[in-house]
């Protein structure tokens, strides 16, 4: 079971290839310092030489410069690595196997060999360089240990013929070994933040969670004062979410917008109970005390910094989009986008649901009073995707709407 274990560690390391974005620039820069230089000395030694070469180390060079200009642009075009480091493969493969056969530049040429593993495992990575130095490691074994050893074009000394297989093994395994090791602690590296960020993902949701069990001991002492407040904020929250998801807004921010219409009318808590459940019209003073519930709200939500703009739809639920609503005074998209969804969402429970002091208002005249009410109390916008839920049976039955959506 353990070599089992091994054995897939390290295929996982030989296959990690992707590199995050910041590797992978760093590796574009190093190909293109080296390449670019490349072409130009090769391009250069090509001319000069021109007519003291032999012809096949002309036609070497100039394939490997245009080999290389190949892959020049590929690089500077954002292609991906992998293409890129099988190009460079293609091209030198044939070059350098042409050095080794007929020992280019009298033999001297065989010696930039002992580079290839070093280079392709840096900047290719494991996969391309383990192919590209094995590819020479079987080549030069067969030239210069096996049979193949009569077809070589250029006369080595036995010198050469015994030892530099050996330097090239070594060359080899010391280029993989380490980039393997490098690989690995990159690997790990990875796999560490990955638990690490995961780790701050669980804190957070477990303050979040506190924090909302705290927020709902609030609200049921709410409730306690005004039973009508729970119903309504529950719809309040359902409506708002629907609208969000008609947004095709991103999943957090629709939770974000429910729970906004969830906790709306939290500051009612410091409203008199006598006030809240009053069925008579309201003095001009009990309905400052109502609508200081805003700013009651707010401050009890401010406070919560693992969910920060929690006190939005508390504080901004009564604002109109012409700016004639209070405590603010905000109006059009001057108001955040989740308040003016709290704020449709809110009037229409308001007229659709019976109060103390009147019963629920019809379908229809919600329908109406949405309508005559878009681009000053509502968002237009809003106002039309909440006509459209209604017409989709919202009011009806809102948890058999909700559990038909989903």
């Amino acid at each position: 079971m353990k070599k089992k274990s091994s054995i897939r560690r390290f295929w996982e390391i030989l296959n990690a290839d992707d590199e995050t974005p910041e590797s992978t620039k760093t590796k574009r820069r190093i190909i293109l310092a080296a390449i670019v230089p490349a072409n130009i000395v090769t391009i250069v030694i090509s001319v000069i030489n021109a007519s003291t070469t032999t012809p096949d180390v002309m036609y070497s060079t100039m394939i490997l410069s245009v080999g290389l200009f190949i892959v020049n642009i590929m690089t500077l075009k954002n292609a991906p690595l992998k293409y890129v480091a099988w190009c460079f493969c293609i091209t030198i493969c044939p070059i350098f196997s042409f050095y080794v056969i007929a020992g280019g530049a009298n033999g001297f040429g065989i010696q930039w060999v002992l580079l290839i593993p070093l280079g392709v495992f840096m900047v290719f990575g494991l996969r391309a360089g383990l192919i590209t130095s094995t590819w020479f490691l079987v080549l030069i074994y067969m030239c210069f240990y096996g049979p193949a050893k009569s077809l070589l074009l250029y006369e080595y000394s036995e010198e050469v013929l015994t030892r530099f297989p050996m330097l090239y093994t070594l060359s080899f395994v010391f280029s993989f070994i380490a980039n393997f090791q490098i690989k690995s602690l990159q690997i790990r590296q990875l796999h560490h933040n990955a638990e690490l960020r995961q780790s701050v993902l669980e804190e957070r949701d477990r303050v979040e969670q506190i924090s909302l069990e705290t927020i709902s001991i609030i609200m049921k002492a709410l409730e306690a004062k005004d039973n009508y407040t729970k119903y309504h904020s529950l719809n309040v929250a359902k409506y708002a979410k629907a609208i969000a998801e008609k947004l095709k807004l991103p999943s957090k921010e629709t939770e974000h917008i429910y729970t906004l219409g969830l906790l709306h009318d939290i500051g009612k808590i410091g409203v008199p109970e006598a006030i809240l459940n009053k069925p008579d019209r309201l003095t001009d003073d009990e309905f400052e005390k109502i609508k200081a519930h805003v700013v009651v709200g707010c401050e009890i939500l401010k406070n919560f910094s693992s969910m920060p703009e929690l006190y939005i739809g508390a504080l901004y639920h009564h604002e109109r989009y012409d700016g004639k609503g209070y405590s603010n005074g905000l109006s059009g998209d001057d108001l955040p986008l989740a308040a003016r969804i709290i704020a449709v969402a809110d009037s229409v429970d308001a007229m659709h649901s019976n109060r103390i002091y009147r019963t629920s208002r019809s379908r229809e005249y919600v329908i109406k009073q949405l309508e005559e009410n878009k681009g000053t109390q509502f968002d237009p916008g809003l106002s039309d995707i909440m006509i459209q839920l209604i017409g989709e049976g919202i009011l009806a039955a809102t948890d058999e709407y909700f559990l038909h959506q989903n």
